[in-house]
């Protein structure tokens, strides 16, 4: 789950525009007599018809256009002028743009008549071997030189039925009536002004066979003269491709689709048998289908993505999302509607390591006994989860421990606890039942992944790990999920949830909606390096982007919880660096054994946080081997550690308490983030003091005496760069003084590469040069050393610092 897969997120991008490649189909236009005219057929789909009016027409009426003969009243011109077929062939067709004292450049066509039925229109053919099922439709109505009373409608007749489109499919209302219109500058109309626009646009389905014709037409009933005219027309008929799989099952192979094309994203798909595997990243198009019906199914390969932007159904078939070692399938951003989407099965692929891993289900209504492949034994395939007896279920082991467990904030342990087991943290409940336990969709679980079924669970037989895929079959969770959190106060550890990703898809934590008093920090666990990992929307081990089928704990802090994760969350552009931009004040502490045992702490100076306990933070997760925090001012240990902008010298203890006995490397990244502080690391126990740098490493050894492993031993010190009065004097700054402006105490660190002074004598002196306290201090076991200075009055003085080799005046504030 938090494998090098899971924790690297593949790009989700918007798919290839084939509309904008292929460009608009063109008509095929036939030439006929003095003007060019013709039928337009639809040979190659998707066919679009356009016609902007304004260039086409002269200043002259339009008068000796002839019927067509094979469907009376209805053809088109090849220059694509919708022809009036009113009562009588001398009704004509006008460009009412330059008529009469009107200047408007726009033009349009239109009916003018006398007579009480107008009608232009539109004739398509569909010369295709495939049925159309659809149709794209806009154009602009127009108003010229007329206030009447007018009302415009529009209707489609395939054969000699006509019939109304109804305003369900479409933008606007289909009916427009122009009584009132209006110039953009709010005139009312009168008989030469400019003209106003109502648009519309929408779908129409209906379905013209191979080989069959469908006109559309425009009609305006009323005996008033002139008429109406339109302006900006489209017509695209939206081909039908059905899968047929006649050569493979592969998506991308052109012999396997009804139109021998490869689907575009304008085209409607059908996919009624047959099992095809879509390999590449493929989006449905806004305003396009795709049907899955009789004994269809469909399979996405790893790594690719379904967009859905149009309308898709599923039609309760078998729609699998596959997994492998590269990655996992996922569906994008759904922006249309996806329907029927209740046999939904998604895969998970597990490596072989023998690892506890955060898990979640992202459809709705799996059980547990899909993980364990309903009890069969198939390499590869499913895993074993113990815990009880076979009457629940359950697969038997030698321990028979409980492998399998959901978290329940109200029994939270202590803060030190959480996660490191099920045997230490009261807030984890084993699976009741191996079968019937609920992966309730938007809840997290833990679950010990030995490999497929095939391990041995009592040492008979191999007990090596093996590669394995676990899957979930259910219904698609639906545009949002709410989830619900806890906050428990009487316990120590209160308002941790662990909850999952509900979608097939990575999703973005930063995006997400959260309660008022939901933390901006989630937590997961990284079976490769055996360590809970965070984020806080800016820094940590873990990323902004939550994969599918991903647990994580999130905090509610206060009394208004709750997430909500929407279609929108997902993930559109998981691209590049994922981790974090480049961070000011930031310091990032490893603690590494080995490449597969390492722990990391986050510190952070930002303008936005609090010193004290905020939605910035991160509490640390107990790790089972290694462990490395900051601790808070509250005495809490941090695995992010956010505060306030760094203005002065702080100094930060560090917690390497839970730790495995054993030899360690720090290592600090990020050092070169601080521009006007220098970063110091002092190790009480071993009595030094280091200066950082990018990249710098520093050897630990725990051992069994308790000091070397107590919170406090070591501790970073960020010193603001200017303290020395004598910068050009050897050694000027040996000695550094925090924190400055001081209460209490202030701290004296003396540089780890000065090795000739042990005793060093101090005196405080105020701004008129007068001694107000004087001692000695012996760095010879201590390189960090204190005086107090609770009797001194506020104000600002100067420390004198004198040893055998050197001398230093330093000036802080109290």
């Amino acid at each position: 789950m938090m494998n090098t897969k899971f924790l690297k997120m593949k790009k989700i991008f918007g798919k290839k525009n084939y509309w904008a490649t292929k460009g608009l189909a063109l008509l095929v236009l036939v030439m006929m007599g003095g003007r060019v005219r013709g039928q337009v057929s639809i040979t190659s789909l998707p066919q679009t018809y356009t016609q902007d009016f304004d260039a086409v027409l002269g200043t002259t009426a339009i008068t000796t256009w002839t019927n067509n003969t094979t469907v009376v009243g209805w053809y088109i011109t090849t220059a694509g002028l919708p022809i009036n077929t009113g009562s009588t062939n001398s009704n004509s067709c006008y460009n009412f743009g330059n008529t009469g004292t009107n200047t408007n450049t726009d033009r349009a066509l239109g009916a003018v008549s006398s007579s009480t039925s107008h009608r232009f229109g539109l004739r398509l053919k569909n010369n295709s071997s495939s049925s159309i099922t659809s149709f794209n439709i806009s154009f602009t109505g127009e108003q010229w030189r007329s206030f009447n009373s007018g009302l415009l409608t529009f209707d489609y007749q395939i054969g000699s039925t006509v019939t109304s489109i109804t305003s369900g499919t479409f933008t606007t209302a289909t009916a427009f009536d122009f009584t009132s219109l209006q110039t953009s500058s709010g005139t009312t109309l009168d008989g030469n002004a400019s003209a106003n626009r109502t648009s519309i646009s929408g779908t129409l389905t209906v379905t013209v066979a191979a080989g069959s014709e469908i006109m559309f037409r425009w009609n305006r009933a009323t005996s008033s003269s002139p008429g109406l005219g339109i302006d900006d027309l489209s017509i695209t008929a939206i081909s039908t491709n059905n899968w047929t799989g006649a050569t493979s099952t592969s998506w991308n192979t052109t012999s396997n689709w009804s139109l021998g094309t490869v689907p575009l994203s304008t085209d409607n798909i059908t996919i009624s048998s047959g099992a095809p595997v879509i390999d590449i990243d493929y989006t449905l198009a806004s305003g396009r289908t795709l049907t899955i019906s009789g004994t269809g199914s469909l399979t996405i390969n790893p790594t690719q993505t379904l967009t859905i932007a149009g309308t898709a159904d599923f039609g309760g078939k078998s729609v699998t999302l596959k997994s492998d070692a590269t990655g996992t399938a996922a569906i994008g951003q759904i922006t249309g509607t996806l329907s029927n989407a209740s046999n939904l099965t998604v895969e998970r692929y597990i490596p072989a390591l023998r690892k506890f891993r955060f898990l979640a289900s992202p459809v709705v209504g799996a059980t547990a006994a899909n993980w364990r492949n309903n009890g069969t034994n198939t390499a590869g395939i499913g895993t074993q989860i113990t815990g009880g007896t076979t009457l629940n279920n359950f697969d038997q082991s030698t321990t028979n421990a409980a492998s399998a467990f959901w978290y329940n904030e109200v029994n939270a342990g202590s803060d030190v606890t959480v996660g490191s087991g099920a045997t230490s943290d009261p807030g984890w409940t084993a699976f009741a039942n191996g079968n019937t336990e609920a992966l309730t969709n938007g809840k997290g679980f833990r679950i010990l992944v030995r490999g497929d079924r095939t391990i041995s669970l009592d040492g008979t037989g191999s007990v090596t790990p093996t590669n394995t895929t676990l899957s979930v079959t259910g219904t698609y969770p639906g545009a949002s999920v709410s989830i619900a959190t806890t906050k428990t106060n009487s316990n120590t550890n209160s308002g941790f949830n662990l909850v999952g990703n509900p979608y097939p898809a990575t999703i973005d934590w930063n995006t997400v909606t959260k309660g008022a008093d939901i933390s901006a920090t989630y937590t997961t666990y990284n079976p490769n390096t055996g360590a809970f990992v965070a984020w806080n929307g800016t820094t940590g081990d873990a990323s902004r982007y939550i994969a599918s089928s991903q647990a994580f704990f999130v905090q509610q802090t206060g009394t208004t919880g709750g997430i909500t994760i929407a279609e929108a969350n997902k993930a559109t552009n998981a691209a590049g660096n994922y981790f974090r931009n480049k961070l000011t004040d930031h310091l990032k502490l490893s603690m590494i054994y080995d490449s597969a045992n390492y722990d990391a702490a986050f510190i952070h100076f930002r303008v936005d946080a609090q010193n004290d306990f905020d939605n910035y933070d991160g509490l640390k997760f107990q790790n089972a081997g290694v462990n490395i925090a900051s601790v808070g001012t509250d005495g809490k240990r941090y695995n992010i550690n956010s505060l306030a902008s760094l203005s002065q010298t702080t100094e930060i203890p560090i917690s390497i308490l839970g730790s495995v006995l054993a030899n360690y490397e720090l290592k600090f990244e990020d050092v070169q983030s601080f521009k006007n502080h220098e970063l110091y690391l002092i190790d009480t126990y071993l009595n030094k003091m280091l200066l950082l740098s990018e990249g710098f490493s520093y050897p630990i050894a725990l051992s069994s005496d308790s000091a070397s492993v107590k919170d406090g031993r070591l501790k970073i010190v960020f010193v603001q760069k200017t303290t020395g009065i004598n910068p050009n004097e050897k050694n000027a700054n040996a000695f550094l003084l925090y924190p400055n402006p001081a209460s209490d105490a202030i701290h004296l660190l003396l540089d780890a590469k000065i090795t000739n002074i042990e005793n060093v004598a101090f005196e405080i002196c105020n701004q008129l040069g007068a001694i107000i306290q004087f001692g000695n201090l012996d760095f010879t076991n201590a390189k960090d050393q204190s005086i107090n200075i609770e009797t001194l009055a506020q104000g600002i003085y100067f420390i004198k610092l004198q040893s055998n080799a050197q001398q230093q005046i330093i000036k802080f504030i109290k």
